[in-house]
């Protein structure tokens, strides 16, 4: 745990993945009541066309700027499921127009999945693609004069320090990253160290939650509250405030994907008393 002494220069938040039945004002409250100021959208009053939500839900984006401002908590990345390799037919038409939200709204990142599947090596094809399809992706940022990032997570065959390193490479500069931390430490079986070392000037965003080795109904494990399981978090307490780590740290608990975890609330409580929030 955090002592009192400790400086804690990193901002804690959640990803809407835990509450996606909440319109956006509930998800605001939610996010005060534990003294939360940033949040992550996946899903809003359970849709995920986050684009068209907005669109119905407000009469210009302007206005929804203006909601967002006089709430007083940031919106700091949207969810998308596109994908450096193997992204989904018309995926590029959808994610542009993720992007042409965020940016609308002042939100800096929009989340990017690399792509395949952990445990099958990645070919040379593979990191053709995904240099074609970021390549791709910066020529649109630019002619748009977007100010908004693709963040790529680890996630996927991207689930351990080196692929990213790799792709890095293949693209000659480096690209700013999402850390999922529960996937570097279960799926690649990284250190949190070891990850840290390897990424740390590249990250921009991080992804926490707890998991115990029994196996859920579709995992190899199960997801638990934070602090109740196997991952280490106070390992990753340790290394955020001792390299002076100023992004977000966002719980992001999956209630969407796996329907047997309890509300995000008690999720939130468990954190809280672990010195997160």
């Amino acid at each position: 745990m955090i002592s009192n002494t400790t400086p804690r220069l990193w901002t804690p938040g959640f990803s809407s993945l835990g509450c996606v039945d909440l319109d956006l004002l509930q998800m605001f409250s939610l996010a005060k009541e534990f003294s939360i100021r940033h949040i992550e959208l996946r899903a809003i009053e359970n849709q995920m066309d986050l684009p068209t939500y907005f669109s119905k839900r407000f009469t210009t984006l302007e206005h929804a700027k203006e909601f967002i401002l006089a709430a007083g908590v940031k919106i700091v990345s949207l969810g998308t499921s596109f994908r450096w390799i193997q992204a989904p037919e018309g995926g590029r038409e959808d994610f542009l127009r993720f992007c042409s939200l965020a940016n609308s709204l002042d939100i800096p990142y929009v989340r990017v999945f690399g792509g395949s599947a952990w445990g099958i090596p990645l070919t040379d094809e593979d990191y053709q693609l995904a240099v074609h399809e970021y390549q791709w992706w910066e020529i649109e940022r630019e002619k748009n004069d977007w100010k908004v990032q693709a963040i790529t997570e680890t996630h996927d065959a991207f689930s351990a320090s080196q692929p990213l390193i790799h792709l890095m490479g293949r693209l000659g500069k480096g690209i700013p990253i999402l850390w999922d931390t529960h996937h570097t430490w279960k799926y690649g079986e990284e250190s949190l160290s070891t990850t840290w070392k390897a990424l740390k000037e590249f990250i921009v965003h991080i992804h926490f939650k707890d998991s115990i080795s029994p196996p859920s109904p579709h995992f190899p494990f199960t997801y638990v509250v934070p602090g109740a399981g196997e991952f280490p978090i106070q390992d990753l307490q340790s290394i955020l405030n001792q390299n002076t780590y100023q992004g977000t740290v966002s719980l992001e608990w999956e209630r969407k994907w796996h329907p047997y975890l309890p509300e995000l609330r008690i999720a939130l409580e468990a954190a809280q008393k672990k010195a997160w929030f």
